[in-house]
């Protein structure tokens, strides 16, 4: 099963619609299940997730640590994200 990669979004962010697909191509080539996560979804807006990203989405995460945030790059966050792949799956160096 393909490790989930986490693009953190919410509706009407054209910075999320713009990154989108160069996360997406990242995460194929890279083997990674991209999953995008709402931080709205929790009506109350009281959720961890929403406080914590609420101004600079998009967020991309992966093994607990933060890639990319805001205008993301493609060139950087595959490096970022070959960063932390070096340090192996449990994050340390």
């Amino acid at each position: 099963m393909p490790e989930p990669i986490l693009f953190y979004s919410k509706t009407d962010c054209s910075l999320c619609d713009k990154a989108w697909p160069d996360v997406a191509s990242v995460a194929r080539r890279h083997g990674l299940d991209l999953r995008k996560v709402d931080i709205e979804a929790d009506s109350s807006r009281e959720s961890d997730l929403y406080y914590r990203h609420r101004f600079r989405i998009p967020v991309v995460e992966w093994r607990g640590v933060e890639l990319a945030w805001g205008r993301i790059d493609r060139d950087e966050l595959e490096a970022a994200l070959l960063e932390v792949a070096s340090r192996g799956a449990d994050g340390r160096p």
